[in-house]
């Protein structure tokens, strides 16, 4: 465990840490331990449909790069933006394996038309306000699998305590890069993590190095 949030509180837990109900916990781990994880997690509390459909608002590069790892895993998709332009490209790269509709989005649609059933939805356009009322308005509507893309690091603390599940976005992984390379030189650099609440400093020991032998705090 990397990390807590807790009452709005982020810290980095000791060894001796007890959870409490409500926690944000944050996992460090590769990716096929976290898929472990996740089956174990969903074991101890109320198991998860499998995902057969999703909607996913946002034609540009990141909706469509999400939208191709989904129908690699056998699920339904849809994608929805206002932006025809960016809808006639969502189309062409995706080779009419998904469904792309030209829409401001109206969350209705989801229950008054077939088409529109959904298990998940996924907010992926680079405008947070944005994708928090879409996320919003489909919770509202009944989805259980509601995903919110942050981009903005102001707005990641909304985002989850709306029960929002929040994923980096692409602005905000472009700010992070930028802010590693300014702060960071060949002995010491730094590397942001949880929604930026967290830090890591990464520094180089020399072989001549002080440091080396001495015990960790």
């Amino acid at each position: 465990i990397g990390g807590i949030e807790r009452n709005k509180k982020f810290f980095v837990p000791k060894p001796s840490e007890t959870l409490l109900p409500n926690d944000l916990i944050y996992f460090f781990a590769f990716p096929s331990a976290i898929v472990s994880l996740r089956s174990i997690v969903c074991e101890l509390n109320e198991p998860l449909s499998p995902i057969k459909s999703c909607v996913i608002f946002g034609a540009d590069s990141l909706g469509v790069e999400i939208a191709k790892v989904l129908v690699k895993k056998g699920i339904e998709v849809q994608i929805m933006d206002k932006n025809i332009e960016l809808c006639r490209k969502a189309n062409i790269e995706l080779k009419d394996k998904v469904t792309v509709f030209k829409t401001t989005y109206d969350a209705d649609h989801i229950n008054k038309k077939n088409r529109f059933d959904t298990d998940m939805f996924i907010a992926a356009t680079k405008n947070d306000e944005y994708n928090i009322t879409k996320c919003i308005e489909a919770k509202q509507k009944g989805i259980k699998k509601i995903v919110g893309i942050n981009n903005d690091i102001a707005y990641s603390s909304l985002m989850r305590n709306l029960n929002i599940e929040v994923v980096r976005g692409e602005k905000i992984n472009a700010y992070y890069s930028i802010l590693e390379r300014i702060e960071s030189s060949n002995i010491i650099s730094q590397k942001k993590f949880c929604g930026g609440e967290g830090a890591v400093v990464l520094r180089k020991v020399f072989y001549n190095s002080p440091l080396i032998g001495m015990k960790l705090p």
